[in-house]
């Protein structure tokens, strides 16, 4: 298979930014969030879908649970769970200086999407509250288990509703007894069906296994949905 090269990269601080462009006129725009530089890689698996402009913004692990998070979590949680909040200082940098470079660099959009997996499909419905930039929202396998996330949801509620809201979580996650992962399924299902309540198109997937299996396909089955959807 040959290799998947960007049309144009920038640095942004120690971030990694990829742009992908198509040749479609007035073709959408998605922004991915990716650890190690997978994001790529879900492009061969979108092949048969309506053509897009993919921008990877890769963050190296030591910043992963850093900027995407909201706030910190509280003492006491695990290290595998334990997050600083770099979020809304990171969403000032994305909003004002990544996503206008990018868009400089490509012809008009027709539309913004933003995707990400785990802690980036968190970062992703933030981003719909704080901003009204994207019309299309993807997270898949999201880690909506976030302490006081739901709370925080009903009090900052999308800016601009978008059209369509793609859900995923991994079967062994949603039903999990984890006491810190264990809020995941119930703030699902409150900001899907707030969403649903408000005409957004949304759909969740359940997936078997864990949070850990198939990243790269689930990532591209969120991103092909909300190229989609809504349809017409």
């Amino acid at each position: 298979m040959s290799k998947i090269v960007p049309n144009y990269s920038f640095q942004q601080g120690m971030l990694h930014v990829h742009i992908f462009s198509c040749k479609q006129p007035d073709a959408p725009i998605i922004y991915l969030h990716d650890l190690n530089g997978y994001g790529r890689q879900i492009l061969p698996l979108l092949k048969d879908y309506p053509s897009f402009h993919l921008v990877t913004i890769t963050i190296p692990d030591n910043l992963w649970s850093h900027i995407l998070a909201p706030w910190n979590t509280p003492v006491g949680f695990p290290e595998y769970v334990a997050c600083t909040g770099g979020a809304p200082e990171y969403l000032k940098t994305f909003v004002e200086e990544i996503i206008p470079h990018a868009e400089s660099l490509l012809p008009p959009v027709s539309w913004r999407g933003i995707a990400g997996y785990s802690l980036a499909g968190l970062f992703s419905i933030y981003a719909m509250c704080e901003t009204e930039l994207f019309d299309r929202v993807a997270s898949a396998c999201g880690s909506l288990w976030f302490p006081d996330f739901e709370n925080w949801f009903t009090r900052h509620l999308p800016l601009r509703l978008p059209k369509s809201v793609y859900f995923s979580s991994s079967r062994n996650e949603y039903y999990t007894t984890n006491p810190f992962l264990a809020p995941n399924q119930k703030t699902t299902e409150s900001i899907q069906h707030w969403l649903d309540r408000h005409h957004v198109q949304t759909t969740f997937v359940l997936n078997p296994g864990n949070h850990y299996q198939d990243a790269i396909p689930r990532t591209a089955a969120a991103v092909g949905w909300i190229l989609e959807n809504p349809r017409g």
